[in-house]
């Protein structure tokens, strides 16, 4: 069984969401700070109106990711 086979449709697409993300960012592995901006990709998901109903909205989690790549290696989101 592929790993992917393992996780409904939305769980699939939020780890594409992640890889493109990575991608993008040219990093040469999937981290934590790219599931969480694939999560952040589908605006009815379950994890991001958890993270509305706390107050915190996706743009928010970009900002400070954006914030944490930059003190690191300048790639942007």
């Amino acid at each position: 069984m592929a790993m992917y086979e393992r996780f409904d449709d939305s769980a699939r697409e939020a780890l594409q969401n992640a890889n493109r993300a990575a991608h993008m960012l040219r990093h040469e592995f999937v981290g934590t700070e790219h599931l969480l901006l694939g999560l952040l990709e589908k605006q009815d998901s379950v994890a991001v109106q958890a993270m509305v109903n706390r107050g915190v909205t996706p743009d928010d989690i970009r900002q400070e990711l954006q914030r944490i790549l930059d003190d690191n290696d300048n790639n942007q989101i």
